[in-house]
């Protein structure tokens, strides 16, 4: 899981919230109660995930503590785990690791001093992470929602208006959140708040491109999610058999390359997010674009590892109405990243019907959500400033011409089209199965 180095610090930042779903005592299909706890994330990061680090605390191994990478998430600080004494409270950073029990029966026989103080440290943020839980009422589990889901075109259940109290999820510190649904299964996913100015220059200077270069709009106010310019760059299949660039792409193909070389800081960010957080999904991703750039090598993801990314601009402000990507994989997630001049606690909060929950998304911050399972918009720019946002995805049919061996379903033989048919839902349990599991099940965590 990680490197071999010489030597391992620890950068820790607290108020990590993890939103997680207990099941209710009366089994009702609105009896769920997550629980928000505060957590520390043991795990090894991929080389690109850089300073963009979105975990609040985060166990690395390097050979110079001086060459770290810094967190960031407000205030944050690196420290080596010797600089954590008994005085430190849970907030400060708690290891996510399974219960270390007594560290006598953990201790190998030649550990030193050092090391069994070590161990008894994390025991015992382990032991007041626990002690420190919150308890919500959710609307619905990931896996109710998706009982109307239609396999790879998103799902047949219909948006539902926005009901009074949705409970909002603030920015506050910067903390990443992460929502888990009744069975477990991690569903959303916010970053950190951006602290890093390639990022936010990479969002800004793209928005610049695409309206001064005379690309025309894809859409230009006139699209049914709200009045707002997009422009799209997407590989897709959309009603052709063989995938292929969109049509924005093919004729302004001067400004892409010079788009996706500007938006490349950016995309390394969400990738490395989406690897660590959610790192079964997120291969499956990558492979499905692997497979399509080993079929046609003239092809490749926009986004990696997402096929397709688009660019909405409004100079009032990007608000979306109520809406569902019936388009994007079922089982599957989108990433938005609002850019601009804005204040998150006021301005264009991302509102998540079904689940119940509204969230504040700073400038440059990724938020992972199942765009095709969920009623999803968000409200208007209230304050002074300007909010664009970069939506990246990878469409349905994509997965599919990639799960039928790079081919259309009207190539399919009459028994091979009815075998993928009466398996379409299992399919998408298996994808609902890529999603990351929390390690000690909701109903163990003492919610009522």
């Amino acid at each position: 899981m990680f490197s071999s180095h010489s030597s391992m610090w620890l950068r820790a930042h607290g108020n990590h919230s993890l939103i997680t779903f207990a099941e209710d005592g009366d089994h009702t299909e609105e009896g769920y109660a997550p629980v928000i706890r505060r957590s520390a994330r043991l795990a090894g990061l991929p080389p690109n995930y850089d300073s963009l680090s979105h975990s609040p605390a985060t166990i690395s191994i390097n050979e110079d503590p001086a060459a770290a990478h810094t967190c960031d998430a407000p205030h944050a600080h690196t420290n080596t785990l010797d600089d954590f004494t008994d005085s430190d409270t849970a907030g400060d950073g708690a290891l996510d690791a399974p219960h270390l029990g007594s560290t006598a029966a953990r201790d190998p026989p030649h550990s030193t001093r050092r090391q069994q103080r070590q161990r008894l440290r994390q025991q015992r943020f382990h032991e007041r992470r626990e002690k420190e839980k919150r308890e919500y009422k959710a609307r619905q589990s990931t896996g109710q929602r998706a009982k109307g889901a239609r396999g790879y075109a998103g799902n047949r259940v219909s948006g539902q208006p926005p009901e009074e109290g949705m409970i909002e999820i603030p920015m506050g510190d910067g903390a990443a959140v992460s929502v888990f649904d009744a069975e477990g299964r991690k569903t959303v996913h916010r970053a950190n708040r951006c602290q890093r100015a390639d990022v936010l220059h990479a969002c800004h200077e793209a928005a610049r491109l695409v309206q001064g270069d005379g690309m025309k709009p894809t859409f230009n106010n006139t699209q049914s999610r709200g009045n707002f310019k997009t422009y799209y760059f997407s590989l897709h299949r959309g009603s052709t058999a063989l995938p292929r660039f969109s049509k924005d792409i093919e004729e302004n193909r001067d400004l892409y390359d010079r788009l996706t070389n500007v938006l490349k800081p950016l995309m390394r960010y969400v990738e490395g997010i989406f690897k660590a957080e959610f790192p079964k999904l997120y291969k499956r991703y990558a492979d499905a674009m692997a497979d399509i750039k080993k079929m046609h090598p003239e092809l490749d993801a926009c986004f990696s590892p997402f096929a397709s990314f688009c660019i909405n601009i409004s100079e009032t402000g990007v608000v979306t109405v109520k809406h569902i990507d019936m388009q994007n994989l079922a089982p599957g997630l989108c990433v938005v990243i609002p850019f601009g001049d804005f204040d998150p606690a006021l301005d264009c909060k991302l509102h998540v019907v079904e689940l119940g929950y509204t969230f504040q998304v700073a400038a440059g911050t990724p938020i992972f959500f199942p765009s095709a399972l969920y009623t999803h918009y968000n409200s208007a720019l209230i304050s002074k400033g300007m909010r664009g946002s970069i939506v990246a995805w990878t469409g349905a049919s994509i997965f599919q011409y990639v799960d039928l061996g790079c081919r259309a379903v009207k190539h399919l033989s009459k028994s091979e089209a009815a075998e993928y048919k009466a398996g379409l839902e299992n399919r998408v349990k298996e994808g609902f199965e890529l999603f990351p599991k929390m390690k000690t099940r909701p109903a163990d965590l003492g919610a009522k």
